[in-house]
Formats: C-alpha cells, structure tokens, sequence
C-alpha cells in the first residue's frame, strides 16, 4: 500500500534540550510539510518514526489542496461575519453567541477525534497491516510526555484525541482486518524486558513496513 498524498517537506522542530514529544502534519495548496520535534527523533526507534510518519501521510491524504482552499475560503468567509455580525446581529442572538461558541467547539473536538481514529486506521494499511509498530510509537509517546492512557469520558469528549486506551483497541482491530498479528488488549506492549528501553521490536517487519522503517527519515530531519 502507497500513501497518495505527495512526499512531504521533512522538518525537525524544538529547542535543544526543550522536552517535546510530537508530530505534526501541514497541510498546504502545494507542497505539504511533515515536523517531528527534536526529542521524538531522538528518543524513537527508526521503524516507530516510519509508524508516526505513516499517521501523518494519513492526514496529508485527507486534507487534499483542494480541502486547504475551502477551509480557507471558510475562515475568510467566518471573519467576514464575526465583523459585521455587531452591526445586524439580534439583541438575543447576540447573548447566545458564547453557547454557540462551546457547541462549535465540542463539533470540532469530535470531528478530530474522528480524524485521528481514521488515521490511525490508514496508517495500519500504509505499515502493510503491521499495527503494533504505532501501537508502540503511541505508548512510547504517551510515556515520554507523560500522558495517562486513560481519560475520563468527559474529558475525552472535549478533547481533540481519542485516549491511548482507545487508539490501541482501534488500532489492534483494524490491524486483525489486515490479518496481522494482534495482541490481547491487556498485553502491555511496553514490556520490562527487551533491548533496555523497554520496548520489544520484532525482528522481522512486513516488506512495506520494513522500508519504511529503512528510509532516510532522521537524516534528513538532521538538515537545520
């Protein structure tokens, strides 16, 4: 499986010595732009970057050019009545404006938690169905910027991000659909032992997954 978004710009981000655990997808009308910080290369296995560069092609594939332009011609669109709505808004649409505000939020809240899922799921494929790599990206992610694995349902439900918990059992699904090995979702997939920082890396990835992993991707990153 091949991503179909086009290759992104390689960037690496973060002040020296700045704890920052993160990626980032950029969307743009031409060449997009994938950002890793400075501590996630440093701290990630090349084939766990493979798994997160792979959830950020996801996002790139979604949010085509065309995608960029209508959510730009949007903001124009939303700034444009922001300023004029003062002028011809009603007295009582206008003590309603901060309740629409929450519920515009907590729509987007859950379409990006939406987005995410999707992703996550895409990224299976484009790893050749080989899930546990993200799985143990993600665990690795949340354990460096020390995130809890599970959050409250209220929470969640204002959050941009489904929780670790969640992810996983998403992405071990969706990777039993590919017909890859799944762990039970009790299994830890950070165990006490392995290669001394507490991950186990099988030793032989899928073919897909296996360049992905080879890829010059912390090289290129090292560019200033």
């Amino acid at each position: 499986v091949r991503a179909t978004a086009p290759m992104p710009r390689l960037v690496k981000v973060g002040t020296p010595g700045v704890h920052l655990v993160n990626a980032w997808a950029l969307p743009t009308t031409g060449v997009p732009t994938v950002a890793f910080s400075r501590t996630m290369l440093d701290a990630f296995p090349a084939d766990e970057v493979a798994a997160v560069f792979a959830h950020e092609m996801s996002h790139l594939e979604h949010h085509t050019p065309r995608k960029v332009r209508a959510g730009r011609a949007a903001a124009v669109l939303l700034a444009l009545l922001c300023a004029t709505f003062p002028f011809v808004m009603p007295s009582w649409l206008a003590l309603a404006f901060p309740l629409l505000v929450v519920v515009a939020l907590a729509l987007r809240a859950r379409r990006s938690r939406g987005d995410e899922a999707a992703s996550d799921a895409r990224a299976v494929a484009l790893l050749d169905g080989d899930g546990e790599r993200l799985v143990r990206a993600l665990v690795r992610l949340h354990a460096l910027a020390r995130l809890p694995r599970r959050i409250e349902r209220e929470v969640e439900e204002a959050s941009t991000h489904p929780s670790l918990a969640r992810r996983v059992q998403a992405i071990r699904e969706a990777t039993a659909a590919w017909g890859g090995a799944s762990l039970p979702h009790d299994v830890p997939a950070v165990a006490a032992s392995g290669n001394g920082n507490g991950v186990h890396h099988p030793a032989e990835p899928p073919s897909l997954a296996r360049r992905a992993a080879a890829m010059p991707l912390p090289v290129l990153l090292q560019s200033p």
